[in-house]
């Protein structure tokens, strides 16, 4: 009776102690196997992937299974020229990001700073932005979410934007618009919609020569001088 017992405490503990070892060598080969391995950035310009890159590096060889995403993207929250940022992961060992670019609207320097401003309405100070040489320069303490809704009316009017290079923004929340050609387009405060379709009007059944000073600011009249 005492030999059988004793066969069965073997028995027992052998179970536990091959799977110990088999729960361990399970254990490595998931961590592994499902580590992470390589990070692909969808970009087609390749401008901003080694910051990117950077950022993300302490992933490499974690568990892409216990990964958080929101996590990932609060590390990127700082590289405010990107939006839309989505990360995918590839099992067993891949982390895919996309993400599109901000569109620039223009220029503008705070604390002797140059800035871009970015239609995602962050000021963003970057070296490594190309193809800027078109941007206007804006001017004034102004939130962006002013100067896009300035910007979509001009545009619904069909007004150029494109031809603007530059903005002043007034304390008293007004816009003066300079155009490449020498206008000076002068806008109040409020009614702009009403304002910009008179404008509009008036632009179908007027000339306006070159750097003339067009005041818009007094309601139901349109003043031009060439100072």
């Amino acid at each position: 009776m005492l030999v059988l017992k004793n066969k069965i405490y073997f028995y027992i503990l052998s179970f536990f102690l091959i799977s110990t070892v088999i729960n361990i060598d399970f254990i490595k080969n998931i961590k592994t196997n499902l580590s992470v391995k390589n990070i692909e950035i969808v970009d087609k310009d390749y401008d901003f992937n080694d910051e990117i890159y950077n950022k993300l590096n302490y992933i490499i060889e974690e568990n892409i299974f216990f990964l958080d995403q929101v996590e990932i993207l609060n590390e990127l929250k700082d590289l405010n020229f990107l939006q839309n940022i989505k990360i995918k992961k590839i099992y067993p060992s891949k982390i895919i990001i996309t993400f599109e670019k901000t569109n620039l609207l223009g220029i503008t320097y705070k604390n002797q700073k140059r800035y871009f401003v970015g239609a995602n309405e962050q000021f963003i100070e970057k070296k490594k932005i190309r193809n800027v040489e078109n941007l206007p320069l804006i001017f004034g303490n102004f939130l962006i979410s002013d100067l896009k809704k300035l910007q979509y009316e001009l545009s619904n009017k069909n007004i150029n934007i494109d031809k603007i290079e530059k903005y002043f923004y007034h304390k008293n929340k007004r816009w003066d618009i300079y155009f490449k050609n020498g206008i000076v387009l002068k806008l109040p405060n409020r009614n702009l919609d009403k304002i910009l379709e008179t404008y509009k009007k008036f632009l179908s059944s007027n000339s306006v020569e070159k750097d003339s000073i067009i005041d818009l600011r007094m309601e139901n009249r349109i003043i031009i001088s060439n100072e």
